[in-house]
């Protein structure tokens, strides 16, 4: 009896206990769900996530979907105050930072306008400085605010399409996934896997029998679950990348992954999480991601391993090398790796990578490894320039070319592959030289009719790399010289690479690079018949695959007769179009310099064409009925373009008005905000190019 008692009355108290517990826990989750207000009455959607890969930077916030329009209104999500305003043609546009009660800031970018008090008050600053960029920062009385007030509408301004960007920092100004902080979204979707990278890291490492990074497809094989087709052969030190994006219920968008992970032999390697950065590390997004596959055409991926350089702190170790693995299948060895590698022994692995949303919905791919390399022919057999005696037994023939060379700079190698321009057979010995240094033999495979090869490249390595190949044919020895220049740049030292024209330089300072790259710089003439006014030869620079952390600044001289004020510097675009980057004027060494983040293809072109009016508005002597006009001008530059407000200017009667310049659209637009009296009026728009081309147009006009 008491036995039951206490059951059941032990029953109950669990019953009650439970009631309670759930009454505690969605009192909580409400707390919290309002702790931070969700930002905008446009949509619970969103088209972008946080640490999304932009080029050369992450994606700082979240963007919420506004439906292709403007207008809807923003609001405060807790209690603050404005501490900054900026209003600015690019980037950001238009943007309120809030300061709010736990120190943190809120970021809302792309509006379309402020709150009336705060537009009233931009407008007035405005007008004072004579400019419609403007940055203002205030103290915490001026705008103070409660959670869930009206701040501003929003917009596209700056760049992009119409959309509300929305971003968090914490009190020491760094940026963090908004979703931390109890925002929800509907996703029950899991991530999509598309492609993986298998990378070498070194000369003495191979994927699939060479020394080319491998990108292979996914086949998806059930929800969430994808495969290889096939095994992918490995040897040495190998770095793993992932080509994946994220998708949202009812969203057309793809989205970056939260979490990433890499295992061999179900061995977790390496992890990745994207909760926060720090602006001052932004460009290290060159380091999270694949830049050489990117630039090469494979697409995005995230890289599974630490690159030199990366001090981001997304990851679960940030030693060098961490979570790339040594590959080897033989007796125990005591190998020499970066503390950050994993080293496993053994023919055969398999390899998951797993990748998940915020939501923990989760995808993964799953594959085959064999630990296996080519077998190099043995061809010091057949030749051995080192006994130069034995030379004597055959005739020397020199400077023949009976092998076309290709050359593939890596980070640390170069990749040779040698094809026969007739029918050889084998008897072919590779030797390769650096300057100042031993002659070395190249080890070399058979692949279909080719050989192949890799020399191992260092800082301390210099250029040019001298190239000897040779054959026995018939008793007699044929031997072909090659020559590859570069010159070997090390991070940690400033220095100047010239053409061999000496009219090109580039210069390195301390901050210019990641790793050591090796530079290569061809010079062309242009052609006679091209559209473009070339005032230089036209200079391609490689590496054009590697990113750098700085950049560095490029010089090109340029002659006696060339307009040096309607000159800069341009590179050559994906789509064949020259863009302009730089005319800082150097008028003792007579170069025109720029900054490049990259190189490419580089030559200095004369614009001596004003910009072209497409439209103002209002037309010339039209008449108007109502006494606050929009303004506006459409216009186009097709070399150097319009940069900064005084080169682009409406005056309306002779003043300037604070007009806004949207450069997506090469537009100019002003709202008449006092009442034009009646009568005639005039509207001028002055145009200056970055070349110093102007273009003017004047309209009179009515207001009946």
């Amino acid at each position: 009896m008491i036995f039951n008692y206490k059951t059941k009355d032990t029953r109950h108290n669990t019953i009650y206990g439970i009631i309670f517990f759930l009454f505690v826990f969605t009192l909580s989750v409400n707390l919290f769900a309002d702790e931070y207000l969700w930002p905008t009455n446009a949509s619970r959607a969103i088209t972008s996530t946080f640490a999304e890969y932009r080029p050369g930077r992450f994606h700082a916030g979240i963007d919420i979907k506004t439906w292709g329009k403007t207008g809807y209104n923003i609001f405060a999500v807790r209690d603050g105050y404005i501490s900054r305003i900026r209003v600015s043609p690019y980037g950001y546009g238009r943007a309120l930072y809030l300061t709010l009660d736990t120190g943190e800031t809120v970021v809302y970018a792309h509006l379309h306008s402020f709150n009336q008090e705060i537009e009233d008050y931009v407008w007035s600053e405005q007008e004072k400085r004579g400019k419609y960029g403007i940055q203002l920062f205030l103290n915490s009385e001026k705008f103070k605010y409660k959670q869930g007030d009206f701040l501003g509408k929003t917009g596209q301004t700056g760049v992009g399409y119409p959309h509300l960007h929305f971003e968090i920092r914490d009190p020491n100004g760094e940026p963090f996934n908004p979703f931390m902080k109890g925002y929800n979204v509907d996703d029950f979707l899991e991530p999509v896997i598309t492609k993986v990278s298998f990378i070498p890291l070194n000369a003495n490492s191979m994927v699939n029998g060479d020394w080319k990074p491998v990108v292979t497809g996914t086949i998806n094989s059930r929800k969430g679950r994808f495969v290889l087709d096939k095994p992918v052969k490995v040897n040495g030190l190998v770095g793993f990348g992932i080509s994946a994006y994220d998708v949202m219920d009812n969203i057309p968008n793809k989205f970056g992954t939260y979490k990433n992970r890499l295992y061999i032999d179900d061995k977790l390697v390496f992890s990745s999480i994207y909760k926060k950065f720090s602006y001052a590390e932004n460009n290290l997004a060159l380091l999270d991601r694949e830049f050489r596959l990117n630039q090469t055409g494979f697409g995005n991926f995230y890289k599974l391993y630490i690159d030199d350089g990366n001090t981001l702190p997304f990851y679960l170790n940030n030693q060098y090398l961490h979570g790339a693995v040594y590959f080897y299948n033989g007796p125990a060895q005591n190998i020499q790796q970066s503390p950050g590698v994993t080293v496993i022994n053994g023919a055969s692995h398999n390899f998951r990578m797993v990748v998940q949303d915020y939501w923990e919905n989760e995808s993964e791919v799953a594959g085959q490894l064999i630990v296996e390399s080519p077998e190099f022919i043995d061809m010091v057999s057949a030749v051995n320039p080192f006994n130069f005696p034995s030379f004597l037994n055959y005739t020397l023939i020199s400077d023949s070319i009976f092998y076309q060379i290709n050359s593939e700079f890596y980070d640390n190698y170069i990749r040779l592959e040698f094809e026969p321009l007739n029918n050889i057979q084998d008897g072919t010995f590779i030797s390769y030289q650096f300057v100042n240094r031993e002659i070395q033999p190249l080890p070399v495979f058979k692949k279909n009719n080719n050989l192949v090869g890799a020399v191992p490249l260092s800082p301390d390595m210099n250029g040019p790399l001298k190239i000897f190949v040779e054959k026995i044919i018939d008793g007699i020895s044929i031997k072909q010289n090659e020559l590859l220049e570069f010159e070997i740049i090390d991070k940690k030292r400033s220095q100047t690479v010239y053409s061999k024209d000496g009219l090109c330089r580039i210069e390195f300072s301390l901050n210019s690079l990641f790793k050591p790259v090796f530079v290569r710089m061809n010079a062309n003439i242009p052609d006679s018949n091209s559209q473009y006014k070339f005032a230089s030869k036209i200079y391609d620079v490689e590496p054009k695959d590697v990113a750098m952390n700085k950049g560095a600044i490029i010089k090109i001289k340029y002659n006696n007769k060339t307009l040096v004020e309607k000159t800069g510097i341009y590179y050559k675009s994906n789509n064949g179009k020259w863009v302009f980057f730089g005319n800082i004027h150097e008028e003792e060494n007579r170069n025109i310099a720029g900054y490049v983040g990259t190189f490419g293809t580089h030559a200095l072109i004369v614009d001596d064409e004003p910009p072209e009016i497409l439209s103002l508005y209002p037309g010339n002597n039209s008449h108007l009925q109502t006494v606050v006009p929009l303004l506006t001008a459409v216009f186009k530059d097709t070399l150097s373009g319009l940069m900064g407000e005084d080169n682009m200017q409406l005056l309306l009667d002779g003043k300037k008005v604070i007009a806004e310049y949207d450069p997506e659209r090469l537009s100019l637009s002003y709202k008449v905000r006092q009442p034009l009296v009646k009568g005639e009026h005039t509207l001028e728009l002055f145009l200056k190019d970055r070349c110093g081309n102007i273009a003017t147009q004047k309209h009179n006009f009515w207001i009946d």
